[in-house]
């Protein structure tokens, strides 16, 4: 009877850090825009930011510095709302497993159950996380990055 309680727990946990995620990326286009404002204002102020004051996607990835390090699949794959997700899968395909044995069935089902549970409770994570990006779907870029401006490699 514990592990639906810690499979509750595990899922309110990734929705919580999708939310934060979410707001992050939000607060990250603000400080995008008035980056910009200040540059506009002060452009003598340019080499006291490290990070972009474009509002658009190359400028989000050029503050978030991950135009440096990982591929964005491998973030991806390292971030915090993926790796609850796939504890979170494990756990599910485990209660399938535990409930179908404890029904009588056979072993073999038994996997296929948890075999099927877990890219399902995965699936369905994922799909929740990638609403963190919404707000960058929904935000038109107000002061987008030239097109020959070079992000990768975001001031020193």
């Amino acid at each position: 009877m514990l592990l639906p309680v810690v499979l509750f727990l595990g899922i309110a946990t990734h929705i919580r850090v999708v939310e934060i995620n979410q707001a992050e990326i939000e607060l990250m286009l603000a400080m995008n825009r008035l980056r910009n404002a200040y540059l506009r204002i002060a452009p003598a102020l340019e080499p006291y930011f490290s990070t972009s004051p474009h509002d658009d996607e190359r400028g989000l990835t050029a503050s978030y510095l991950l135009a440096r390090g990982l591929r964005p699949w491998l973030r991806f794959l390292a971030n915090t709302p993926t790796v609850i997700a796939t504890v979170d899968a494990a756990l599910a395909a485990a209660i399938a497993v535990l409930a179908v044995r404890k029904a009588g069935a056979a072993t073999s089902l038994a996997v296929a159950m948890g075999v099927v549970a877990f890219p399902a409770v995965w699936a369905a994570l994922f799909l929740l996380q990638r609403q963190s990006l919404s707000p960058l779907r929904r935000s038109k870029p107000r002061f987008p990055a030239p097109p020959d401006e070079s992000l990768s490699a975001v001031r020193a």
